[in-house]
């Protein structure tokens, strides 16, 4: 069926609006932009010190650009959803077929921003507490979680909850599409005898897509909450980061 360009539309501010409630607030750690170069002539501040709050500082930047991309793409994809699609592409409408294309689309970006906000945390945080760290290394992983858990906990919980959001990206990433309609064979051969599988149509369901994007949010919201009282709360750190 051949698609029509009208049909491809940006959500309006009503239908945002109308999803605004299922999609938390997530903002950055907002720190607060001195004049570094000030400080520094001033005594106040040492060269690494310098470097440190006016890199976390740009880092900052960086992060609300992303949350806002993360945001509009979490906002389209829902929205696409909401104005009707068709998990097997059967349907004769060029307008719900429209929309299950941009949904498949924007659930496929969202993994993307999303692991990239928390990569960008992640280096925030590895700026904060050492300004020598080596961004090349950085990443929300194992070995991040491990070495900075000591001191916030709450890292251990979301990457461990984040395993379903992990298999959906690495999916997308690195093997075959997971919304494809996936008819695959299998084969297996053991001890000698091959076994040849024929496999039926099987994919995620687009439920199972919506609930992890709604719980990721949702989790990334609550370690942004947190993390931004913690290092607010730590005085020892954080002199001229906030008012």
């Amino acid at each position: 069926m051949l698609l029509k360009q009208e049909d491809f539309k940006y959500p309006t501010a009503e239908e945002i609006l109308s999803i605004k409630d299922l999609i938390p607030d997530i903002s950055s750690f907002n720190f607060k932009k001195i004049n570094t170069f000030q400080k520094f002539f001033a005594g106040e501040l040492s060269l690494e010190q310098l470097h440190r709050i006016n890199n976390l500082h740009h880092w900052d930047i960086c992060l609300s650009n992303r949350f806002g991309k993360l945001m509009q793409t979490s906002y389209n994809a829902l929205t696409y959803y909401k104005r009707g699609v068709s998990e097997d592409f059967k349907a004769k409408n060029s307008p719900i077929l429209v929309n299950t294309f941009l949904f498949e689309y924007y659930a496929e970006i969202f993994y993307y921003f999303f692991f990239s906000s928390l990569d960008i945390v992640a280096q925030i945080l590895s700026l904060y507490y050492d300004p020598l760290s080596n961004e090349k290394k950085v990443s929300f992983n194992f070995d991040f979680v491990k070495k900075y858990s000591f001191n916030i906990s709450i890292l251990i919980e979301p990457f461990t909850r984040l395993e379903d959001a992990r298999e959906c990206r690495n999916s997308f990433t690195h093997r075959f599409t997971p919304l494809m309609n996936d008819s695959r064979s299998s084969f297996d051969n053991e001890e000698n005898v091959a076994i040849l599988g024929v496999s039926y149509e099987k994919r995620y369901d687009y439920n199972f897509i919506l609930k992890n994007i709604k719980e990721s949010l949702d989790l990334l919201s609550s370690l942004m909450n947190y993390l931004k009282q913690y290092l607010k709360s730590d005085t020892e750190n954080n002199t001229f980061l906030f008012d």
